[in-house]
């Protein structure tokens, strides 16, 4: 396969707009796993590009619209979406859509949908679309509106929408979102579709399931993780291909690893990448990540996960790690006001190393993505009330994973994907520099200098580096204001913000 087969869509601006093409453009049929889909409440595109504020009710695309229009053209469309075990309770938080997808689609023409009953530990993460059988996408959010965002990650952007209506429905990020898709054409499409099938026939007979013809040996292959516990007829144990990917390839890292993920907490990746840095004298380690992440528990977790990856290493090995996060920033006319500076929040599911294998789809860097629930397996009351709830679980919480797919990446591929994730990161010109960490460090320093020093002159870069204290990563560093006081960012030098002004769709204007 030719690296010309994947294209990569960075944030969801370019990811969301170039999907909707292809599903627009679709004649025969269109497949899709969803995680969720906030039905009413996001759009995929925007007519104008921005929104306009005060100038009424926005309009654009809607992807159920976009679904359902395939249908009524004559596409047959077939739709697998989670359906989370619990209480029967009324859609409390934006991962409830079951209901919501089953009303919209219900007698559309063409449109076939089925629920995947699931605990909502342990769900179809993978947002897969295969289009026509010539063309695939894995994208890497789910689809609603607080995830829109595109390369220039502004502070106000009207795209996002709203969370104050129904705070309690979105995810709680409210802060710029950085994200990767992959758009796929030629032989791995067919690999892809695999995973669809997988779950369409296991919820009901389909005689017209295709034979799917073997892929042609390439440097790219499909790589997932499937729950065990006899969940899947054929894969009664599940499947790990993530992790092992993981593991052979930080086990043979030479100069760099280079990790850019939502979570960075899975203890048997932090095994392999202390042992990686012990063994060489020259790895150098780099991890884009948040010091705030949207999960409970998880950012205590986290914490641990780092510090014990970094405790003990020597200093000359600590020397060549760097942690880093993203923040937004601006200057706003008004003289003597200072710049505004908000977090941005890493949801991309990246690796490459080496530039000769690298990854990309919807496997965190947790333990429900890659090899067992994390709330199953440190949580015993959470897991007993699940098992009450028959939530499918299982008897075994080393074998409850959620269900990813990603791409394994050959040499080609995977340096083409860092040099298009480093240009927005660090600039064309130290994207393609030599010392890899040290371009980091220079752009993390850069960015720090102008919010110590703010002037009407916006700052060039969004990086900055997670400060590492006597071999560990402070606790404080969660807290926004704590974190950049760490870094010498002088208090009222900046305003900091919580999270982007709110845009009412309905209104057409920003919410005050």
């Amino acid at each position: 396969m030719s690296s010309g087969d994947i294209e990569f869509l960075i944030d969801n601006h370019d990811a969301w707009k170039r999907l909707t093409v292809d599903l627009q453009a679709a004649q025969r049929s269109v497949r899709v796993l969803l995680f969720y889909l906030d039905v009413g409440e996001c759009f995929v595109t925007f007519d104008p590009d921005p929104p306009v504020p005060g100038k009424g009710r926005v309009q654009g695309t809607r992807l159920e619209q976009v679904l359902a229009d395939a249908g009524a053209r004559g596409v047959q469309v077939q739709v697998v979406y989670n359906d989370a075990v619990g209480p029967d309770l009324p859609p409390l938080v934006a991962t409830d859509t079951a209901r919501a997808v089953a009303r919209y689609f219900e007698d559309r023409a063409n449109v076939t949908v089925r629920p995947f009953r699931t605990s909502i530990l342990i769900p179809i993460h993978a947002k897969l679309f295969v289009i026509d059988d010539e063309i695939a996408y894995t994208i890497g959010s789910p689809f609603v509106s607080d995830y829109y965002d595109a390369q220039g990650h502004v502070i106000d952007d009207p795209r996002r929408g709203s969370w104050s209506r129904w705070p309690w429905r979105h995810q709680q990020i409210r802060v710029p979102v950085h994200d990767v898709s992959a758009r796929v054409a030629g032989p791995l499409v067919a690999e892809l579709a695999k995973t669809f099938w997988l779950h369409w026939d296991m919820l009901g007979e389909h005689p017209e399931s295709p034979t799917q013809p073997p892929s042609e040996a390439s440097g790219t292959t499909v790589i997932r993780t499937l729950c065990g516990n006899g969940r899947y007829a054929s894969y009664p144990s599940g499947e790990r291909g993530i992790l092992d990917a993981y593991l052979a390839a930080i086990a043979s890292a030479e100069r760099f690893i280079y990790l850019e993920n939502q979570y960075v907490l899975c203890p048997e990746i932090g095994t392999a990448l202390r042992s990686a840095m012990q063994r060489s004298s020259s790895l150098q380690l780099i991890v884009l990540m948040n010091t705030q992440v949207d999960l409970p528990l998880y950012g205590k977790w986290q914490l641990a996960f780092l510090n014990t990856l970094l405790g003990g290493l020597s200093e000359q090995q600590l020397g060549r790690i760097g942690l880093f996060t993203l923040w937004s920033h601006d200057h706003r006319p008004a003289a003597g006001t200072p710049p505004r500076v908000l977090r941005n929040y890493v949801h991309s599911k990246v690796a490459v190393v080496d530039d000769s294998w690298g990854t990309i789809g919807s496997a965190n860097l947790d333990s429900v993505s890659l090899s067992q629930s994390d709330y199953a397996l440190r949580v015993p009351a959470l897991r007993l009330l699940m098992r009450w709830w028959k939530s499918g679980v299982g008897p075994d919480p080393r074998q409850a994973r959620a269900m990813e797919v990603n791409l394994g990446l050959g040499g080609a591929d995977a340096a083409r994907l860092r040099s298009q994730l480093w240009q927005e990161h660090l600039g064309e010109t130290a994207a393609t520099s030599d010392d890899l960490l040290g371009a980091w460090s220079a752009a993390a320093a850069s960015t720090l200098a102008c919010l110590q020093a703010p002037s009407a002159t916006p700052c060039g870069g969004r990086v900055l580096r997670i400060p590492v204290v006597d071999g560990r990563v402070p606790d404080d560093v969660v807290d926004p204001e704590a974190f950049l006081g760490r870094l010498g960012v002088p208090a009222g030098s900046v305003e900091l913000l919580e999270t982007f002004p709110a845009f009412s769709f309905r209104r057409g204007d920003y919410e005050h």
